[in-house]
């Protein structure tokens, strides 16, 4: 019972890997491809969890919305660091490029936080 639960963050790991990053879409062919494909996947989920502890934190409890059906959430997972990756990447990019004065970017807020779900 002891070595099941010490996998579950194994487990874990390698659904969202499968899930939310794709690592078994390639189609690698080469051995070195084969050998770089789950560790260049691993990494880039690393990325968005150092990012999310260092930045992502703080913008999800001041930008970010609370997910109706998550108000008994404890926890954070990696869908939910994700998705405030995307909110933080698109917000930045939609308010760069499209001109819009601050009270109507608001107007975007809950567009982007519905895309920011889909996944």
């Amino acid at each position: 019972l002891l070595a099941y639960s010490a996998r579950w963050s194994i487990e874990v790991t390698y659904r969202n890997s499968k899930q939310f990053i794709g690592i078994e879409g390639p189609q690698a062919r080469c051995e070195t491809a084969v050998r770089r494909q789950a560790p260049f996947a691993w990494w880039v989920m690393s990325l968005v969890m150092v990012w999310y502890l260092t930045k992502g934190y703080n913008l999800s409890r001041e930008h970010g919305v609370p997910d109706p059906w998550y108000e008994h959430k404890e926890g954070v997972s990696f869908a939910d660091m994700l998705a405030v990756l995307r909110r933080a990447s698109w917000r930045h990019w939609i308010n760069q490029r499209s001109g819009l004065e601050r009270r109507h970017a608001e107007i975007l807020k809950p567009l982007i936080w519905c895309a920011s779900r889909a996944g």
